[in-house]
């Protein structure tokens, strides 16, 4: 068992406690956070980017998805810490774990500033009247529980430019002003870190791969108050921002200055997010909430024109890199000893010399073998396996550009791998080209055209544990709501249409547990087809060029348009990449991008 689950249980028993849950999450239902917000981590050892740990007198448990079950498994071997699968058949709901705990004596305590308010309608007042206890959720018992917690790190504040941002701040601001006046709200409260960069065009890096600031935005019909680090501003930015009609606040003065606003303009609506405030702010706004989705969502989702060139260019770049990486990794892995970190390591200096490279989008996947299983596995904590032959490297990896950002997977055949294997491969590689090539009629959801890809897959009674693919913000989240392709739906999942300027990934897969992992990635543009008199049709357009492996594919698998699919795209690669590398490099790409 974790010293820290042993020295938790201590702390709940001198406090009355029966159970506690909190999240790995922040004030700003951030999917990725710094490290001060990694309680769940603290406690279990799981290093997954979801996770919901539930602490009992005499057992806990952790909540993840199916991206992580293996990861998990081996994680918290030892811990005291069960895995609740989430999705699986035979596994409690959270709220029905959290009821057979409650039965112990004493309150029940849950992390209601790192619970979005639609969740904790959900657990919270729900557990209240089923249990029948007390449900403390305002007091900070938890953090008291981790004395060595990190500091929150601020980094510094910089500017988008206009040739990658696409709109001005007073445009974006204008934007979401006609959508409150429309809903007749005069006050938007946005706490969310992805709303309130694009909002201001401002970037930075307080959390790792991400290009955000710790901030909360409070938005008027005349004004606009920015709650940042102070320290991490410019005086030349936070002139322009206060030039701008744009108040800088410090970030801590929030909380005391958002009561005192509420007091001084009683009666007045608040136009706010459900999905994305948390549930302890929203108790102190009461009844006064305008429960919608925030105006920013779908605004940052559809890609402006600027937007979709910067990106289309900075992708041919980065594909290069990709292909950089595929020609090391196939020709060295039996000249020299390499590992999985050598890979990341070599697509990872590749990309920083790109003249506009930030930083990663999130670390890169590096997997050899039995570790491609493991969706989100990372080498840095992993055995960092040597790369032999007769088995498949998976390497997933992106970077933010000042023009975009990119998320690719390639899966590289190392020597000669198996029938099966292959066979595999190609599934994958069939699925992937069934979405790609997916003509759809306006208002499709991603839960629609999951199964372009994913029914390729229960064709064969294959199935992979996650989406299909997840949206992409632009200098923004590597994951970015709400276009989704996925098969599951529920509350919080809500689908929504896919249409013209969502960018979104197509990365179907295979994961067999102790054997080996493939996924292929690209990120797709949704762009118009053509109309007709049964309505208006879409279709996608490839933002990511680079080669697919064709020593893993099984020509036999594949029909006639498959094939035609396949080496149409091959075709375009090298036609993209091309121009971008050497002559000796051009020789190489020919023969990865041959038609078969």
């Amino acid at each position: 068992m974790r010293r820290q689950l042993e020295e938790v249980r201590k702390w709940m028993e001198e406090e009355g406690i029966a159970c506690f849950a909190t999240f790995l999450s922040d004030d700003h239902d951030s999917e990725y956070v710094s490290e001060h917000f990694k309680y769940p981590t603290y406690l279990s050892g799981f290093t997954g980017s979801n996770a919901t740990v539930v602490v009992g007198r005499k057992e806990a448990a952790l909540f993840t998805d199916g991206r992580y079950f293996v990861q998990a498994d081996q994680e918290l071997l030892g811990s005291g810490i069960s895995l609740m699968r989430m999705g699986e058949p035979e596994t409690p709901s959270l709220m029905e774990y959290l009821l057979k705990l409650s039965q112990s004596p004493g309150k029940v305590v849950i992390d209601g500033e790192y619970l979005t308010q639609s969740m904790g309608r959900q657990v919270i007042d729900h557990l209240s009247i089923l249990s029948g206890k007390e449900v403390v959720y305002d007091e900070h018992f938890i953090r008291r529980a981790w004395k060595d917690r990190p500091d929150i790190i601020y980094s510094g504040i910089w500017e988008l430019p206009l040739s990658s941002a696409g709109r001005t701040r007073s445009e974006k601001l204008a934007a979401v002003r006609k959508a409150m006046a429309k809903a007749n709200c005069r006050i938007h409260l946005l706490t969310s870190l992805d709303d309130i960069a694009w909002l201001t065009n401002l970037r930075a890096n307080d959390i790792s791969c991400n290009p955000y600031f710790y901030s909360y935005c409070l938005l008027t019909k005349e004004d606009c108050f920015l709650y940042l680090n102070k320290k991490s501003l410019s005086r030349e930015l936070q002139e322009t921002l206060e030039q701008e009609n744009i108040t800088v606040c410090e970030y801590t003065d929030f909380e005391t200055d958002f009561s005192n606003y509420l007091n001084q303009h009683p009666g007045e609506k608040i136009l706010a997010d459900s999905n994305r405030v948390s549930y302890l702010l929203w108790q102190k706004m009461k009844n006064r909430v305008m429960d919608q989705t925030n105006p920013t969502l779908m605004l940052k989702a559809l890609k402006n024109e600027v937007e979709i060139e910067a990106s289309k260019a900075v992708h041919l770049e980065d594909g290069v890199c990709v292909t950089r990486l595929m020609h090391f990794v196939k020709t060295r892995y039996d000249q020299q000893e390499l590992r999985e970190q050598d890979a990341a390591d070599y697509v990872d200096h590749l990309r920083s010399q790109i003249t506009d490279y930030i930083e990663l989008s999130f670390d890169t996947i590096s997997a050899y073998g039995s570790n491609g299983a493991m969706m989100h596995y990372n080498h840095n904590k992993g055995d960092n396996r040597r790369l032999e032959g007769g088995s498949f490297l998976l390497v997933d990896s992106g970077v933010h550009y000042m023009r975009g950002t990119t998320d690719i997977t390639r899966t590289f055949a190392l020597g000669q791998v198996s029938e099966q294997m292959k066979h595999n491969y190609t599934l994958t590689l069939k699925a992937w080209l069934h979405l790609m090539h997916a003509k759809f009629l306006a208002g499709a959801t991603g839960v629609s055209l999951d199964y372009a890809a994913r029914g390729i897959m229960w064709q064969e009674g294959v199935d992979y544990k996650c989406g299909t693919g997840h949206g992409v913000g632009h200098v923004l989240g590597v994951h970015e709501s709400p276009n989704a392709f996925r098969y599951r739906v529920s509350k919080d999942l809500m689908p929504v249409a896919i249409v013209p300027g969502m960018v979104t990934t197509d990365e179907p897969g295979v994961y067999l547990e102790g054997q080996y992992g493939i996924r292929i990635e690209n990120e797709l543009l949704c762009v118009p087809w053509k109309e007709t008199e049964h309505g208006i049709f879409y279709q996608f357009e490839n933002l990511t060029y680079a080669p697919i492996d064709l020593d893993a594919v099984e020509k036999t698998d594949l029909t006639d348009e498959e094939l035609m699919w396949l080496n149409n795209y091959q075709k375009a690669v090298y036609e993209h990449l091309a121009p971008l590398m050497s002559e000796e490099e051009c020789n190489y790409l020919r023969e990865y991008t041959r038609a078969l």
